[in-house]
């Protein structure tokens, strides 16, 4: 070959390289110039169904749907109220989820950010008529730091996160300042309410404590707090009534006896709802069945749990001297 044919030939070459780059440059420039921040919008008042499908749960999922005036949390093995704390969380978070950015608009960079099939999590809303607002596929997580003003006036470290998804169907993975990702993929028992009780102390007329040993009635009068005829000391009085302004136990116990009858109880009067009651039993030397009125779950309770033995005080430990 005669080198001006040569020549030619290679120069036809760069020019189609040239124009090939040019040319997917332009594509590449074009889909991200068609990027819409608002191309997600959730309105949390829509939602009355969550699935979620997380890895570790191998094909299961976990549902979380709106009954009446209850959420309820359901996988394979339970049935149960769902935790109003991490639902307020989830929906917190979905309210102000939207992309920040492009992270990549090709399907081989989904390992990276793990949004292919083995390394992410589904995320799916649907609304009362049953139809999906939105399908996610939440892939990886990452933290950036950031400076703020802390509480106590200094400079100190704060962290947003960072959910990597794409829209299930889609090629696109996105970026959101978002701790979605995380959420979404907390543990099937965390999705379960774990409250016994939870009431404001400023509410609280009356408490009615019965154990095996002991019986005894706290009861306000004219603003002041009595045992019988002998009055509480103030502090006293309201440290024991803060406790119950949040009271929740860890470990559920989802196969109790059929029949148990209440060894301890503990009835909680107030001026604005029907009275609570926390009941329980000894199983054995160290361990008890505790319930709530508010809550039809078990929970197994130490003997020597802290939260137990304040909320089922002795009598004594309201006349100090």
């Amino acid at each position: 070959m005669n080198k001006p044919k040569r020549n030619l030939i290679l120069l036809f070459v760069l020019v189609v390289l040239a124009g090939l780059y040019f040319l997917s440059d332009i594509i590449l420039t074009n889909k991200e110039s068609t990027f819409n921040p608002d191309i997600i919008k959730i309105d949390t008042n829509q939602i009355t169904k969550i699935i979620i499908y997380q890895k570790e749960l191998q094909g299961d999922s976990i549902v979380l749907e709106l009954k009446d005036n209850y959420w309820e949390m359901r996988n394979k093995e339970l049935n149960a109220p769902a935790s109003a704390g991490s639902l307020h969380n989830l929906f917190r978070e979905l309210a102000a989820f939207k992309p920040e950015r492009l992270a990549s608009v090709s399907q081989k960079d989904w390992a990276e950010f793990q949004v292919n099939d083995s390394s992410s999590t589904r995320f799916t809303i649907k609304n009362k008529e049953n139809q999906t607002i939105i399908d996610l596929i939440l892939g990886k997580i990452s933290f950036q730091a950031k400076n703020g003003s802390g509480m106590y006036g200094n400079q100190q470290r704060n962290v947003d996160g960072i959910t990597y998804f794409r829209i299930n169907g889609e090629d696109i993975t996105y970026a959101a300042n978002s701790f979605l990702g995380m959420i979404v993929n907390t543990p099937p028992m965390g999705w379960r309410e774990r409250t016994i009780a939870q009431i404001n102390p400023v509410d609280i007329t009356r408490i009615k404590v019965k154990t095996p040993e002991f019986a005894y009635t706290l009861e306000q009068k004219d603003k002041i707090w009595y045992l019988g005829e002998s009055a509480i000391d103030s502090n006293l009085i309201k440290n024991y009534l803060n406790q119950f302004t949040y009271m929740a136990f860890n470990v559920f116990d989802d196969n109790p006896p059929a029949q148990i009858e209440s060894e301890f109880e503990l009835s909680i009067e107030t001026s604005v709802a029907s009275p609570l009651t926390i009941s329980g039993k000894a199983i054995n030397d160290s361990t008890l069945l505790i319930h709530s009125t508010i809550n039809p779950a078990w929970f197994r309770v130490r003997k020597d749990d802290q939260q137990f033995l304040q909320s089922f005080a002795k009598p004594e430990h309201f006349r100090p001297n």
